[in-house]
């Protein structure tokens, strides 16, 4: 009796399985195929203008799977926000979906700390307020403290906003550069920061006041 219900269970567990790999499948290619139209509206909008672009800001995800990823259709709202930068309404409604995109996409992935950083920049982007989008870096940061990309855009953004920083998130700041070693960086990965305008000269200012001379601060 025992062997038998251990076949059933068995059974039943390679078919929720089963299930599983056809949803991801069924996803990964409604994924793909969005890619693809994206890819494509953008392309069309470099060359025709944005108003050849402009998706419904009510569209949805075709795809309501376990694996659903809706950061890919945020990015292009980003994107079109951007795009749309002249008009202020209508570039914080793309804004706005963007952001409410990745909210929905950290539900599924709470533990995912570049999905917050994504959040936090498209509200730096748009004008979010300051605590709001602190906030989302320091969230960022419990949830991936050691990751590049969250230490680079957190890092970004705290040197453009130094003046309004609590010491503790300045002294976070001085580490992630003083102490690159420790976030196993190294002095050249912070090259596409020392050429932002006011980011990278208080960066530089940092590091030359401790005898750290990168190429990019030697103006």
């Amino acid at each position: 009796m025992n062997s038998q219900f251990k076949l059933y269970l068995c059974a039943a567990a390679i078919s929720v399985l089963l299930l599983l790999s056809v949803a991801k499948g069924l996803d990964d290619m409604a994924q793909l195929s969005l890619q693809n139209q994206l890819t494509e509206i953008k392309r069309n909008t470099v060359k025709h203008g944005p108003t050849d672009a402009k998706l419904n800001h009510h569209y949805q995800p075709v795809s309501a799977t376990p694996f659903d990823d809706n950061s890919t259709l945020a990015l292009y709202f980003s994107w079109l926000a951007y795009q749309e930068r002249s008009d202020q309404i209508q570039s914080q409604r793309f804004s706005q979906r963007a952001q409410d995109l990745y909210t929905a996409q950290l539900k599924l992935r709470p533990l995912d700390a570049s999905l917050v950083v994504q959040r936090a920049n498209e509200k730096w982007r748009s004008g979010g307020t300051f605590e709001s989008t602190l906030a989302d870096f320091h969230l960022a940061q419990e949830l991936g403290h050691f990751e590049r990309f969250t230490l680079m855009h957190t890092l970004t953004y705290f040197l453009a906003h130094w003046p309004q920083l609590s010491l503790d998130d300045k002294k976070t700041a001085i580490a992630y550069l003083l102490e690159h070693d420790k976030y196993a960086m190294k002095l050249w990965q912070y090259d596409s920061l020392l050429q932002k305008p006011v980011a990278g000269e208080r960066a530089c200012s940092i590091f030359k006041f401790n005898g750290i001379t990168p190429y990019f601060c030697r103006r």
